[in-house]
């Protein structure tokens, strides 16, 4: 087929046919997305998240892996949620604007926002576009008006900042100063029991000289994908499986990965419930 040869009716009649199929191949590849997350298979595939996957594997910018990051979150809150997305009652983008305000608000208030507002902000967001839609969270969400702030970086700085990158992998500077934040205020916050040296080998938890070994042997890295961040550690065989807390059943892993593992031993039925 020619395109340059179809007459004014027939580009219009084309034109639709195509837009139709688009959006609906790009629910269906929603929906196979939220079962690759159920199932956290994406850490079988070599990669820590499902963002990893959308910008490594499947070639997407960071801002169109991230509008299927988050639609994918909201369909996992709850069923009316998924049901939206799959017929196109609420589009991807704001499906993706619904979910950062959802997770604003829990950040905000510490609390999980419950599923009755989901819905309520399901219903009021249906029939609007995106930037109404942020207009309309920012009201029923209370959220604060959104901070602009310019930081200007100094070339050593920035030459610190690539050294550090390469430790942690592929990520851009805000996802870099994130991780680091993270890390001091999790060190901050490290309860008094993370800190003893000594742990019993019965005990769920291993003691530091067995995680110390372990880092260091792992290259501070998932042994599985390699990812440096948000790493835990966890047993080989598994605790609820009469799996001790020695040194030859640890291992690191990323949170991704573990939660897989969790999933190949006591299956997403029994798992689902601890996953979100």
């Amino acid at each position: 087929m020619k395109i340059q040869r179809l007459t004014d009716q027939k580009l219009s009649e084309l034109t639709g046919k195509c837009v139709a199929q688009e959006k609906a191949a790009s629910r269906k590849l929603l929906v196979c997305l939220y079962e690759v997350k159920r199932r956290r298979l994406y850490s079988d595939w070599g990669y820590p998240t499902l963002f990893k996957y959308l910008t490594q594997d499947c070639k997407y910018s960071e801002a169109e892996a991230m509008l299927r990051v988050n639609a994918v979150a909201l369909m996992g809150r709850s069923p009316v949620a998924k049901e939206k997305i799959e017929s196109g009652k609420i589009g991807m983008t704001t499906a993706s604007v619904l979910e950062r305000g959802i997770k604003a608000k829990e950040k905000q208030d510490k609390l999980e926002v419950e599923s009755s507002v989901c819905l309520n902000l399901l219903e009021m967001t249906e029939k609007c576009s995106y930037r109404q839609a942020e207009v309309m969270l920012q009201k029923a969400l209370d959220l604060p008006a959104k901070k602009k702030v310019n930081i200007a970086l100094s070339e050593e700085v920035l030459a610190k900042m690539e050294k550090v990158k390469k430790y942690y992998g592929e990520m851009n500077e805000l996802e870099l100063i994130e991780v680091l934040l993270d890390e001091k205020i999790r060190e901050i916050n490290l309860p008094q029991r993370e800190r003893k040296s000594f742990a019993s080998e019965t005990s769920r938890y291993f003691s530091t000289r067995i995680k110390r070994e372990a880092i260091t042997l792992s290259g501070g890295k998932c042994e599985k994908c390699g990812s440096k961040i948000h790493l835990q550690y966890d047993h080989r065989k598994p605790y609820g499986k009469s799996g001790l807390s020695h040194k030859m059943n640890v291992r690191v892993l990323c949170l991704g990965c573990n939660q897989r593992e969790a999933i190949k031993v006591y299956g997403i039925d029994f798992m689902g419930k601890y996953l979100n």
